[in-house]
């Protein structure tokens, strides 16, 4: 496989350049999202269909007492979580994966699903690690004020890329993000806001018409209240779904980011990073055992 071109790209040539690492590698980053995404959106959907309240009468009953309105609302609640949370532990789990395929294109390397996925298991921990001081930071930032959760999320946006192919830890990685964005900030940020709206249309456009059927479909059920269970594991499976889909897309984007922002403030080429990492382009895959001595983390 030719190494990706390592070079300053303009707006348009990044995105251009996501899309062609997403293309070439659209087997093993679809393989690796649906292996993971596939069973833990189904098992997340069985989880709230069980846990989703069927009599929700309460709610609208004025004589209800609070106790039983808060009860209910917590198994619905509840029900709605464990499908989020299985689908947030596999969206980290894909992203680790499908960032180590894209990086390893800058080599010139093919790794296959497996080798991925064993890397992405291995470094979860961690990307778990950094999504959680990410959300808490951010959201403390959106509360405060609106800008400083905004200017996070472009200055923290390289962060799971660095996190991947440096083998940092969580809070190096954060580091390592903000000095690569630090002058580029708002290039950075537009790039990743349009990702975002592509992702979202993306999503809206494959998920609309179904969740469309499945909200008719419920009113003909014998009892809205029996239907609900069946509506929220629906959409949990939609989402989850969706998510398996354009996931690997967004982790593209966020690695051409990543690379071309050390090629700009590093001068970074794609001599030093065989040099770095001391194999030649095109070499087979290595095993996926970690090396402390490589900075990269890359095996």
């Amino acid at each position: 496989m030719e190494p990706v071109a390592l070079r300053p790209l303009s707006f348009g040539e990044i995105l251009d350049t996501s899309f062609n690492l997403f293309k070439r590698n659209f087997k093993s980053a679809v393989i690796v999202s649906a292996v993971i995404m596939v069973p833990l959106t189904l098992l997340g959907a069985a989880a709230t269909a069980g846990l989703a309240p069927a009599d929700l009468a309460a709610i609208e009953d004025p004589n209800a007492s609070v106790e039983e309105v808060l009860s209910l609302m917590g198994a619905l609640f509840g029900a709605i979580g464990i499908g989020t949370l299985l689908q947030l532990l596999g969206s980290i789990l894909v992203q680790a994966a499908t960032t180590r395929i894209y990086s390893e294109n800058y080599r010139g390397i093919k790794i296959d699903p497996g080798d991925a996925l064993r890397f992405g298991l291995r470094r979860l921990p961690a990307m778990i690690g950094l999504t959680l001081v990410t959300s808490i930071g951010m959201l403390i930032g959106f509360i405060l004020c609106l800008a400083p959760g905004i200017w996070l999320y472009a200055a923290w946006g390289l962060a799971p890329a660095a996190l991947i192919a440096e083998g940092a830890g969580p809070i190096q990685s954060l580091r390592r993000s903000f000095a690569l964005v630090k002058g580029s900030w708002w290039r950075v940020f537009a790039m990743l806001f349009v990702a975002s709206l592509l992702v979202a249309v993306i999503t809206s456009v494959v998920t609309a018409p179904i969740q469309f059927a499945v909200t008719f479909g419920s009113g003909f059920a014998d009892s809205p209240d029996t239907a609900m269970g069946g509506f929220l594991a629906a959409n949990t499976l939609i989402s989850g779904l969706a998510t398996a889909l354009t996931l690997p897309f967004s982790a593209a984007i966020v690695v051409a980011l990543y690379f071309d922002q050390k090629v700009r403030k590093e001068g970074f080429d794609l001599e030093r990073l065989i040099a770095d990492l001391g194999e030649p382009p095109g070499a087979v895959a290595p095993p996926n055992t970690a090396d402390p001595s490589d900075p990269f983390g890359l095996g």
